[in-house]
């Protein structure tokens, strides 16, 4: 055999050899950069997606914010003028009335973020007072423990939207869930009458297991 047939045989296995090498660390180093690539649309999409859900998150806190200032406020005014021996100003029936219509306007406006169900239940909460919009409300004392289950039960609800606590927590209020057509049907004292009683009920069943 031809000495340099072999030499050049052992030269072009050589070069192929290096081409081989050469096409490997091509691919692979394809295969790294489209890797990278992805990994960073990936990151990038995971960072935006994070930054959506703070946005929205403290959308959400601000909205809760402002409704809860409204309905403390609301509270606060059932709460005080339905309290014996407590000095009410001449014009109270009007300020109650100015709270209750305070709450609904905030509900209305800052209502949107929060999810259905609590949305429903906030609305609820505003029927409730409302009813009290046509009576006297400083001869409604004896609601008064009904009322401050209502408070517990408002703060529970927006802890749960927020993810503070889960929704598996016994809430202090279950209501009887009306939709607006009943509601209107049947009128705010209807609606606030059911709610009374199957809190009352509620209540009682639970004394009678101690």
């Amino acid at each position: 055999m031809d000495p340099n047939e072999d030499k050049a045989k052992a030269r072009r296995a050589f070069r192929l050899d290096l081409l081989k090498l050469f096409i490997d660390k091509i691919a692979l180093g394809a295969v790294v950069v489209l890797f990278g690539f992805l990994a960073n649309k990936w990151f990038e999409k995971y960072k935006f997606r994070l930054s959506e859900q703070r946005f929205f998150m403290e959308q959400r806190l601000e909205s809760i914010k402002k409704i809860q200032t409204a309905y403390t406020v609301m509270f606060h005014k059932f709460d005080n003028y339905t309290l014996r021996g407590y000095s009410r100003p001449v014009d109270y029936q009007a300020r109650y009335d100015s709270a209750v219509d305070g709450y609904t306007r905030a509900l209305d406006e800052h209502g949107t973020l929060l999810s259905p169900q609590t949305l429903e239940r906030m609305d609820y909460q505003g029927w409730l007072f409302q009813n009290f919009k046509y009576q006297d409300v400083a001869a409604q004392a004896s609601y008064r423990n009904f009322f401050y289950d209502l408070y517990r039960e408002f703060y529970l609800q927006a802890k749960v939207e927020l993810g503070v606590i889960p929704d598996t927590a016994r809430h202090p209020v279950e209501f009887d869930e009306w939709s607006h057509a009943k509601a209107d049907s049947l009128g705010a004292q209807a609606f606030f009458d059911a709610n009374f009683e199957k809190w009352k009920q509620r209540r009682d069943a639970m004394a009678g297991n101690f």
